[in-house]
């Protein structure tokens, strides 16, 4: 007796769905997740610890000499804002999903920066030029992150490499890296205010590419990286398999 079955082509190779999480998806809710905790705990350093948590770090950090020649790094931060949003523009085009979800993870993180800084309320080191209970957390450096998290992801989906994502976010990394040393060693700000900036920029950025590798938030897209990922990795339709019972025997 000879019957026919019916079996899907991911059925038969294995593969999962699109709609099942991947292991990235899991490590970037894992970094978000610990991100939101570091983020709580340096929140509550930073608005009750008296003396502060950190003065010792600060003072260290004051007196590296070294750091001097990376100060001019603490007035940079609008000049690199400025030089990344256009490159993320540029770069990202091509894929609208990309730019709406940018756009909506840097107000997302001004928003989120400006409460923290009205909740926290936490006042300038007491030798800083600048002045007001502001200090918590560092705005400049939480967009500078969101733009060095974001800009590689562009170059990414514009040349479809990965390991060029990988060197941008390097490369940008250590320039927030060198623009954090650079503000608290001229006294601008505490170390915990970079660190909460770091924290919430990464979570941020984290959360960008979990909406971003869903294939069905890029209906609009033509070329771009995730909506080419998606068609690579859709399942054919039904095969239709012959099944022989006798030859089984």
């Amino acid at each position: 007796m000879t019957g026919p079955l019916r079996l899907s082509a991911t059925e038969g190779a294995g593969d999962r769905p699109l709609s099942d999480p991947t292991t990235a998806q899991r490590n970037q809710v894992l970094a978000i997740g610990a991100m939101l905790l570091a983020t709580t705990v340096t929140s509550v350093l930073a608005a009750f610890s008296n003396p502060p948590a950190d003065e010792l770090l600060y003072r260290d950090i004051r007196g590296w000499g070294w750091v001097d020649g990376i100060s001019w790094l603490s007035g940079a931060t609008s000049a690199a804002f400025l030089a990344a949003l256009a490159v993320l523009v540029v770069l990202g085009w091509g894929c609208r999903t990309f730019l709406v979800t940018a756009a909506g993870t840097l107000l997302a993180g001004l928003v989120l920066g400006w409460l923290l800084t009205l909740v926290v309320a936490r006042e300038r080191p007491a030798d800083s030029a600048a002045s007001g209970a502001d200090s918590f957390p560092s705005l400049g450096l939480l967009v500078l992150t969101i733009l060095a998290g974001l800009v590689p992801m562009a170059l990414e989906s514009a040349t479809g490499n990965s390991v060029v994502r990988h060197a941008a976010t390097g490369l940008l990394g250590l320039l927030v890296l060198g623009s954090a040393l650079a503000e608290v060693h001229e006294g601008s700000r505490w170390p915990l205010d970079a660190v909460a900036a770091f924290l919430i920029g990464i979570g941020l950025v984290a959360g960008a590419r979990i909406l971003l590798e869903e294939p069905s938030r890029h209906p609009w897209c033509g070329d771009c990286l995730w909506r080419q990922r998606a068609s690579d990795d859709r399942p054919a339709g039904p095969v239709l398999v012959t099944v022989d019972p006798s030859g089984a025997r």
